[in-house]
């Protein structure tokens, strides 16, 4: 089943701040999707949902297993629609030796309480997003296709940019730092196909020759923040800004730069820590 409604999934529902957000964001219209390590409690969670007239379905999936919840994802993806918002709260999870006051605590013990939590929650965030990453995929595909590689250039950009300003769940990713779940065979295809749409522009002469990959990922994050600025009082200004940039990147209008591009490292340390 397919609706025209928003989906939230509660990952880790449970009686407390599980079924509060289901409720919450039911009276507001969405679907909503129950996923926790059993099924139990799933039938009197839907009966109470159903006795204030909100929809649901239920899953069983151990949210903490990266495996599983992308499984997990993709069915109710498939049940319900475009999943429009997740809440991750599992019920508890292992936090090592256990809690003990900050002040006192070493960073083995802060990481022990950290990484069960949050790096799952990371998986999550990459599972909800990888049909962005196809998507992208097929930009490129369609870049590559086209007969003129400036326009095939410039049509990656644009779609891209264009892509962050529809979701933005997907601009908030891009324009902020996360800790890097592992590398997908889509995404590492992604990758090939964006340094071909760059490289095929600067052997035609079109794209400035000192550009690499790596700045493609500050002109796609700089137009994210415009699109965080502006989004709410004029939602197009974005292709303004972008025109400028590219028109600067066109090779009749280059000017040596005064430092070399960063490499792939420095970017990745970039996006991580800033």
């Amino acid at each position: 089943m397919t609706s025209s409604s928003k989906v939230i999934v509660v990952l880790g529902a449970g009686p407390g701040l599980g079924m509060s957000m289901a409720r919450r964001f039911g009276r507001e219209g969405f679907l909503v999707a129950l996923v926790s390590r059993t099924g139990a409690r799933h039938a009197a969670y839907r009966a109470q949902l159903a006795a204030d007239g909100i929809e649901s379905r239920s899953y069983a999936a151990d949210v903490t297993d990266p495996a599983q919840v992308r499984d997990v994802l993709s069915r109710i993806a498939a049940d319900l629609g475009d999943i429009d918002t997740v809440y991750y709260g599992p019920a508890a999870v292992d936090i090592g030796s256990g809690i003990v006051p900050l002040p006192d605590a070493g960073a083995a013990q802060v990481r022990a309480s950290f990484e069960p939590v949050v790096l799952p929650a990371v998986d999550v965030v990459a599972a909800v997003f990888t049909d962005r990453a196809d998507t992208v995929v097929g930009i490129c595909e369609h870049a590559l296709a086209m007969d003129d590689p400036w326009d095939g250039f410039v049509h990656f950009v644009e779609q891209t940019c264009r892509m962050q300003a529809a979701d933005r769940g997907y601009n908030d990713l891009s324009a902020r730092s996360i800790p890097q779940a592992a590398p997908t065979s889509d995404l590492e295809r992604g990758y090939a196909l964006m340094t071909e749409v760059v490289e095929r522009a600067k052997r035609a002469g079109a794209l400035r020759g000192d550009f690499v990959l790596a700045d493609m990922a500050f002109v796609i994050w700089a137009i994210s923040r415009t699109i965080e600025a502006t989004g709410d009082v004029e939602p197009q200004a974005w292709r303004r800004h972008l025109g400028f940039v590219l028109d600067g990147l066109r090779a009749p209008a280059a000017h040596p730069l005064p430092v070399p591009a960063l490499t792939d490292e420095q970017v990745r340390r970039i996006m991580r820590d800033c």
